[in-house]
């Protein structure tokens, strides 16, 4: 568990020797910092860990060291993945016969993206580790290769949405399908982003959750009965997984974006990242009865940890306190979160106890 305790240590101890509200300290910005040795500390045990974490590792390793031995096109048939993945296979097969080398480079593309844009994007940069760690899809880095590189494409999606680039927007989303199908669901972030929700819309939203939440299992056996080839054919049963507490979590934090900042000087993108949370709500409100809502999820969850700091540094008057007073709340509550989990969750992916590859 060593280095779960490092990667989010480290930081928490450059935390404490700056200012909380700037990471500012003797003009040197450690904000930077903060998020620069979480993300080298992440890359660097994502890149050692053992083929053992991750329930797909073996998988994959078997799946790239069958590619080896046949041309492109004959590879192509060993396993129904998706093309950009065979591609990126194939081509570092090219180079090296060494698995170690594809969990190297997926690493090296899943977490630089999101090195640059929290950094860029955060308002207070150890809460936005914490919550990735915590509420973003974390735990997917270390198993799911495919997956993780589609979800890496975020990034550049994100900004084509805020910039208003919408051709090359879609153009974007299809190259992430092209390493995992689910990634389609990205197409929902243009519009989401940019329609205007007020304070009203809530009191709309409310009831079509519940009815969610209510009718979740009808609705999608008749999705699944629709779509009942491909992704959703293999990910097809519906089973009570009990997954309720994050669907709580993420109606408090719509509660919470409306409570803190002042609506009148909210920005553009702020609103705009609040309306994927819309998105997450009412998706999760499948994840009671099937796995499937989560991995439609984890696109937008990787915008919760840019989110929720943005929320609370758009306090008015009135909620400054209770800002302030939530951002240490928030720290404490999920730091601790994350270190119980290591030891008392059911780790669905198997990522700890953690384990070097030349152990």
């Amino acid at each position: 568990m060593l280095p779960y305790y490092i990667l989010i240590l480290v930081p928490a101890v450059l935390m404490v020797f700056t200012d909380h509200l700037t990471y500012k300290t003797r003009g040197f910005d450690f904000k930077k910092l903060i998020l620069g040795s979480f993300f080298l500390l992440f890359f660097i045990i994502l890149a050692c860990r053992g083929i053992e974490i991750g329930v797909d590792l073996d998988n994959y390793q078997e799946m790239f060291e069958m590619t080896l031995t046949r041309d492109f096109f004959a590879s192509l048939d060993i396993y129904r993945v998706e093309i950009g993945y065979r591609i990126l296979q194939y081509l570092v097969g090219l180079l090296t016969d060494d698995f170690r080398w594809m969990i190297v480079i997926v690493a090296l593309f899943s977490t630089i993206p999101f090195w640059i844009m929290y950094q860029k994007e955060s308002e207070y940069p150890y809460l936005t580790m914490i919550l990735f760690v915590t509420v973003a899809p974390f735990a997917m880095f270390f198993s799911g290769l495919r997956q993780t590189c589609a979800m890496a494409f975020a990034v550049p999606i994100y900004y084509l949405i805020k910039n208003k680039k919408p051709v090359w927007f879609v153009i974007m989303v299809l190259i992430a399908a092209l390493f995992h199908k689910s990634a389609i669901v990205m197409l929902a972030m243009y519009p989401l982003y940019h329609i205007k929700f007020g304070r009203n819309f809530a009191y709309f939203f409310m009831p079509i959750t519940g009815l969610c939440i209510l009718f979740n299992e009808q609705i999608l056996r008749m999705v699944f009965n629709t779509f009942t080839e491909g992704y959703f054919d293999k990910y097809g049963e519906i089973t009570n997984t009990g997954s309720y507490t994050m669907l709580i979590l993420f109606v408090i934090f719509i509660v919470y974006s409306y409570v803190i900042p002042d609506e009148e000087t909210i920005d553009d993108n702020t609103r705009g990242m609040r309306n994927f949370l819309y998105f997450i709500i009412i998706v999760q409100s499948f994840a009671p009865v099937h796995t499937i809502a989560m991995r439609i999820n984890y696109y937008y969850m990787l915008f919760l940890p840019i989110l929720i700091p943005k929320i609370a540094a758009s306090y008015d008057k009135s909620t400054k306190r209770l800002s302030e007073l939530s951002l240490i709340a928030m720290n404490v509550v999920f730091t601790v979160r994350f270190f119980v989990d290591m030891h008392t969750s059911e780790d669905l992916l198997n990522i700890f106890p953690y384990e070097v590859f030349w152990k």
